[in-house]
């Protein structure tokens, strides 16, 4: 992935290409040889219930999911947080 390929809200944290751990901006970037992280599982099933728009993972576990929203607003932001504190690891292979 190049420097002009990564998203925006990357850009913003100062992400500018993608390392060779940790950020994933799509489910596809899951898929690239030597770079899937342990829970590859779950991530993909987060990607597709949660519609994310990126991920930052440690060597064991996801940490961070983003979500751009265009606008902050107090219910949508507990309910983010709702579904992302609770999505759970098991997976329905079909969501896969």
């Amino acid at each position: 992935m190049t420097a002009t390929s990564m998203p925006a809200w990357a850009r913003e944290f100062g992400i500018t290409k993608r390392p060779s751990v940790g950020i994933f901006a799509t489910k596809d970037n899951l898929d690239i040889e030597g770079t899937a992280p342990p829970h590859s599982h779950v991530l993909r099933r987060a990607f597709n219930l949660l519609d994310l728009d990126g991920a930052l993972c440690d060597s064991a576990a996801p940490l961070v999911y983003f979500k751009e929203v265009s606008r902050i607003e107090v219910a949508e932001v507990l309910e983010l947080h709702r579904r992302f504190w609770n999505h759970g690891g098991s997976a329905d292979p079909s969501d896969l």
